[in-house]
């Protein structure tokens, strides 16, 4: 039985086993860690104990521990299946919708595993040499199906509705917000989702290159990976916005894309209008940099559906690039004051309610093309 064990360790090898135990630590961490977002914590923890299986597959095969590999072969390919789904299912929930049908995600991964198991016990409990050896053959080909075509198409699928689900959520944010912030936009998330394609693409790549190369570039891949959204995945708890807020908000906006648009007659649709419009010029609310639509629609007497219906179809743009306008013409007005060169340029933006830098630079330069320097130069000589 030792016989089958060779302990001799490569540098390579070196880079899967601290894999296993960065993906081991962050599937128990994420599982105890206490957060506003349990579900999508525990998807995530899912997802990191995935890949233990898969580098646990990987080295027991280069260790040539036969027999464990091929225990694990009959669970290493449904594994690989179920990883794509999962981190799919974490985004879901990280972008605060709430049904998800969980079940239809895993068919495939279901369905592999019982032929799996199947082909398993007939071949270890048959006599016939020839049965073994039929069924083996249909285990190797639904192992190599599995890992190339099925395995490849199902990535692809869930990745493009990942990018989907990513426009989605922003628009969401956009409809509601007055301000961009990571906290609020994910942003990490589109590393997330770039880093799986990376690690899809050396995935691939490693079956065309030297095992050597094939094994540094992958292991040494997955380990920043796993390190990276393990880290940014337990920070998720810290950096939600208005959590509660903002799900009941984005679940609002879900309900009514679903039904048809509600018609909102013209009398009423008018006088919310022209409440908006008269609050937005007497209490000026944008300077308030954290301004959002729910705040805003109550204030007015009306509901968040409504005014976002308003605001989208009568001034043609969303809540963030409304208000932003009257915060680029207040912007304006402190320009011209003789005062405002007693001020940086980053003040004046933060007095219009600006909540960053960025965002005010960019705001400005979508209105006026061109940059705030730039424009106060030209006004003030």
């Amino acid at each position: 039985m030792l016989n089958d064990f060779n302990f001799t360790i490569s540098i390579f090898q070196i880079f899967g086993i601290i894999s296993i135990f960065v993906a081991g630590y962050f599937t128990i961490y994420l599982l105890r860690l206490k957060s506003e977002n349990k579900a999508a914590n525990r998807y995530l923890s899912l997802f990191f104990f995935l890949f233990v299986f898969v580098q646990l597959f990987l080295l027991f095969s280069d260790f040539k521990m036969n027999n464990a590999a091929y225990l694990l072969l009959i669970f290493f390919v449904p594994t690989s299946l179920a990883i794509a789904p999962t981190a799919y299912l974490y985004l879901k929930k990280i972008t605060l919708h709430n049904y998800v049908n969980i079940r239809k995600h895993y068919y495939l991964t279901t369905i592999v595993l019982l032929i799996n198991l199947i082909i398993f016990s007939v071949v270890y409990s048959s006599v016939n040499k020839d049965i073994k050896l039929s069924f083996v053959s249909v285990l190797t080909y639904t192992n190599v199906g599995g890992l190339t075509v099925i395995f490849l198409v199902q990535n692809f699928y869930y990745i493009y509705k990942s990018f989907l689900l990513l426009k989605a959520h922003s628009k969401n944010i956009e409809n509601i917000y007055s301000f961009s912030s990571s906290q609020i936009s994910l942003k990490w998330i589109r590393v997330f989702i770039f880093g799986y394609i990376g690690f899809l693409f050396i995935t691939i790549v490693s079956h065309f290159v030297p095992k050597e190369i094939d094994s540094f570039f992958l292991d040494v891949m997955i380990l920043g990976y796993l390190i990276y959204i393990g880290y940014r995945g337990s920070k998720q708890s810290e950096i939600f916005f208005g959590f509660e807020q903002l799900k009941n908000a984005i679940l609002e906006n879900e309900k009514e894309t679903k039904k048809v648009v509600a018609i909102v007659n013209i009398e009423n649709n008018q006088e919310i209008q022209e409440k908006l419009l008269n609050y937005l010029k007497t209490e000026k609310p944008y300077l308030n940099p954290e301004l959002n639509i729910i705040d805003l629609a109550k204030t007015i007497g009306t509901n968040q559906k409504y005014l976002s219906q308003i605001i989208n179809t009568e001034f043609e743009m969303n809540f963030i690039n409304f208000i932003n306008k009257y915060r680029i013409d207040e912007v304006l007005k402190l320009m011209k004051d003789s005062t405002s060169v007693n001020y940086t340029i980053e003040t004046l933006g933060e007095m219009a309610g600006f909540k960053s830098k960025s965002s005010f630079y960019n705001a400005f330069k979508k209105i006026t093309n061109e940059t705030p320097s730039v424009y106060f130069k030209k006004i003030n000589g």
